[in-house]
C-alpha cells in the first residue's frame, strides 16, 4: 500500500459513508485494508 495523499483519504472515506457498499469492497476498490478505512475517519480529525 503506497501512502495516500488527504485528498484521497477524503475520498475514500466520503465513498464509503455514502454508499451502501461495506468497508471491504470500498478498501479492495482504493486498495487499502478494511482496517485502515475503518481508522481514516479518526485520523483525519486529528489533521
Amino acid at each position: 500500500m503506497a501512502k495516500m495523499s488527504a485528498e484521497q483519504k477524503l475520498a475514500t472515506v466520503e465513498r464509503y459513508l455514502t454508499s451502501r457498499e461495506s468497508s471491504r469492497t470500498v478498501a479492495a476498490e482504493f486498495g487499502i485494508s478494511h482496517r485502515y478505512l475503518l481508522k481514516l475517519p479518526k485520523r483525519n480529525n486529528r489533521v
